[in-house]
């Protein structure tokens, strides 16, 4: 019995030293395992710091890859204006190169950048040799183009005036007259395609404003010489055919010269985009032929001051108010001749307007038929002007012709004088008047006359109250 329990026993110590050595053998798997992990993490450790090393090297090699394609594009972008100085020269000394082609357009702007390049960065390497080579390629290629330009515009002109007529006598409206016009209009949209080009860098390059006064100076040149001949003519033959009316010659001539600096202001703009003081030369050179007829004519020709006043109002409401006030730009040379015409006229006119009112009312002499009151009122005349006293009726037909064309300063001047010239011939007609019949019809005579001026003037009144103050001056005496 006490075997049995000690077989059990043995048997029981045994399985427990069994399950003791097993559990031994799987702690070491366990340790040994743990070592193994432990070992697996270092190495883990050492790969993950190499290859976040590995990664980071790679992110700089690649952004050095990345400065350094940067760096050439840079390098290649900036050393094309270095470069670009072989291809350009080779161009513009080719014998085929032609300024209307499409490569001379942007062979001029890339000039424009590589010199400006050069300009900006005087720090490079030759960079002040490559800047003289590029201005030497710059002058070559405006001396092709203002060569182009000036040489068109004079075969343009020499073609039109071969197509005048041996008199050279031309109108406007005739067909050669618009040949001279037609054969430029043609010529121009190609030229200003290129004057654009010079004028819109002419601001800042002297090279590109020298061309463009030369453009300029040739076109204004070329047309003097074709129209002034032209011009002289036309004054010359409207000068004789109203050598009797200077009125009519003064308006003709000058809707002529009006029409001639249109069409020229227009024509100029077929070429070229900007206004010149060069354009206003040529537009005042043609004007001023008038003005060689004109002068002369007012001082030695025109002695009535009734036809200078028709004169200065031809001039100051016809064609100032009318034309030069109202077209502006393109009349602003011929509005300098037109003014200095006027200011002459006018000047002229108050000298001779002057020379009239001492003549013709303060040195008048009445004749007994006009001194024939309270009878003259009487007759039966259809005309109530003729019932006037002649200086009355004069110096309102005077004052109304000077205050048409005249300026407020000079018309009250000139009124008063004629107004005082008027009254004191109407105060010496009194006196005649009450010698022949009676104070009562000679004062009578004064009021009626006093009234009609003051009511032919009223119109006036209102713009020159000095001349109803001077009226009144004149009645209180």
């Amino acid at each position: 019995m006490e075997s049995d329990q000690e077989s059990e026993y043995r048997d029981y110590i045994n399985s427990l030293k069994e399950h003791h050595g097993r559990c031994n053998s799987v702690l070491d798997g366990i340790s040994k395992s743990l070592d193994h992990l432990r070992l697996l993490g270092n190495q883990y450790r050492t790969v993950s710091h190499t290859t976040e090393a590995l990664h980071d090297s790679c992110e700089l090699l690649m952004q050095d890859q990345q400065d350094l394609e940067q760096l050439g594009t840079s390098i290649a972008q900036q050393l094309v204006y270095f470069t670009e100085h072989d291809r350009i020269g080779t161009k513009l000394n080719s014998s085929a190169i032609s300024v209307m082609g499409e490569a001379f357009v942007p062979m001029l702007i890339k000039i424009d950048e590589c010199v400006e390049f050069m300009k900006d960065h005087p720090d490079y390497k030759e960079s002040a040799v490559y800047l003289a080579k590029y201005q030497q390629c710059l002058v070559r290629a405006l001396t092709l183009l203002r060569s182009y330009i000036v040489n068109a515009i004079r075969s343009t002109s020499a073609v039109a005036l071969s197509a005048l007529p041996g008199s050279g006598v031309l109108v406007p409206g005739d067909p050669t007259f618009a040949q001279l016009y037609s054969k430029f209009q043609s010529q121009g949209p190609r030229i200003k395609a290129l004057m654009e080009q010079i004028e819109d860098r002419s601001e800042k390059n002297p090279e590109y404003l020298q061309v463009m006064q030369d453009c300029y100076t040739c076109y204004c040149y070329q047309r003097q010489a074709l129209i002034l001949p032209i011009i002289n003519k036309e004054v010359e033959r409207l000068y004789k055919l109203h050598d009797k009316d200077h009125v009519t010659f003064i308006r003709t001539s000058c809707m002529f010269f009006i029409r001639i600096c249109e069409d020229e202001y227009s024509l100029y703009h077929c070429f070229f985009s900007r206004s010149d003081l060069i354009l206003q030369g040529l537009l005042e050179s043609l004007s001023s032929q008038l003005y060689d007829y004109f002068r002369p004519m007012i001082i030695q020709q025109v002695q009535r001051f009734d036809l200078l006043a028709d004169i200065c109002s031809v001039l100051k409401n016809d064609i100032f108010d009318d034309h030069v006030n109202a077209k502006g730009e393109c009349l602003e040379a011929f509005g300098h001749l037109a003014l200095q015409m006027l200011e002459d006229s006018q000047e002229r006119l108050s000298y001779r307007t002057q020379a009239y009112i001492q003549s013709d009312i303060t040195n008048f002499l009445p004749s007994a038929g006009d001194l024939a009151y309270p009878s003259k009122l009487s007759e039966d005349l259809s005309n109530q002007y003729a019932m006037w006293y002649p200086t009355v009726r004069r110096s309102l037909i005077c004052l109304s012709k000077l205050y048409r064309c005249t300026n407020r300063s000079v018309f009250e001047s000139l009124a008063q004088e004629c107004l005082a010239a008027c009254i004191d011939s109407l105060k010496m007609a009194t006196l005649s008047i009450v010698e022949n019949s009676s104070l009562l019809d000679s004062q009578l005579f004064l009021i009626k006359h006093l009234l009609i001026i003051r009511s032919r003037l009223h119109h006036l009144m209102s713009a020159l109250l000095s001349m109803k103050f001077l009226l009144i001056l004149q009645i209180s005496r």
